[in-house]
């Protein structure tokens, strides 16, 4: 029995008509019959009461007809099946992500999908230049990019959360603070700050933070994370980053990190640009870093 057999005996049955369905199936009317007696003949029943003129289903044809509805549309959902999984087959994401993703919170839920995913070739490329994110976004060089919600001052972009993160502070280990349960920001007007680069959108959050406090940072200098981690614990300075990042690196030892009384949030998510449709495997991507 044939596919395309029940797709014609359907089109008799909903168009009631012989003619009609063979003039919407582009077949002839003849070669329309022969097919229903065929498929008559292949199940050995009559499905069709031809007593009549109009077109009449036998019971056992009602059967049939209920029946190859279910089939059909479990056919349709096996045939989008497959259509996804070649596309997935052939397709590459390119994630241009921050620092953060690179930390166990993350990089746990990489591997989930790549066992679950092992067709895509999901590719990660670091940089903590949230500005060159974007460009390259709009460039087409990646397909999607993790950036936090500040760094979005236009509309030509979608964003998807994914985490809302809480700035800490983070000081060297013999650090008169370090052994405080949280700090206050207007405690930090006489320290020297090492912050993120102006280009990682963190840089103009601390700043507001440390305004909002009644003070502007005295900023000894802008780097990467691993640099402000490293500078401040050999007591270059203190910083501000999330208490994801600062707790991810190994110089446990050597640093403190301190909540602070005030609230300061950053929404991390993936930006994609806009008029971009997502595909199936970027989605699912989405929604496992979300977990």
């Amino acid at each position: 029995m044939r596919i395309d057999h029940l797709i014609y005996f359907i089109a008799v049955v909903e168009n009631t008509s012989y003619l009609e369905a063979a003039e919407k199936l582009n077949l002839s009317q003849s070669a329309l019959s022969k097919t229903i007696m065929k498929l008559e003949e292949t199940l050995n029943v009559k499905l069709f009461d031809r007593s009549t003129r109009r077109v009449t289903l036998t019971p056992v044809g009602e059967l049939v007809y209920r029946d190859a509805k279910q089939l059909l549309e479990r056919y349709d959902v096996l045939i989008n099946d497959v259509h996804a999984f070649q596309e997935a087959s052939n397709q590459t994401i390119v994630l241009g992500a921050l620092p953060t993703l690179f930390t166990p919170a993350y990089t746990i839920r990489f591997k989930k999908y790549r066992d679950s995913h092992p067709e895509v070739n999901l590719m990660l490329s670091e940089e903590d230049d949230e500005k060159l994110l974007l460009d390259s976004l709009l460039k087409e060089q990646i397909k999607l990019a993790s950036l936090r919600k500040g760094a979005l001052s236009d509309n030509r972009f979608h964003f998807y959360p994914i985490a809302h993160e809480r700035l800490c502070l983070v000081v060297p280990a013999n650090h008169p603070l370090a052994e405080r349960v949280e700090v206050s920001l207007s405690e930090l007007k006489n320290e020297q700050f090492i912050l993120y680069r102006p280009t990682n959108s963190l840089y103009q959050l601390c700043l507001d933070a440390c305004l909002e406090a009644g003070f502007e940072p005295n900023i000894l200098l802008t780097a990467r994370a691993e640099s402000i981690l490293s500078s401040v614990s050999i007591g270059l300075g203190i910083s501000l980053m999330t208490e994801n990042t600062a707790s991810a690196f190994t110089m446990q030892d050597q640093i403190a990190i301190v909540s602070l009384m005030e609230t300061v949030i950053t929404s991390l998510g993936i930006a994609s640009p806009k008029g971009r449709v997502l595909s199936l495997c970027e989605q699912e991507l989405i929604e496992m870093l979300c977990e």
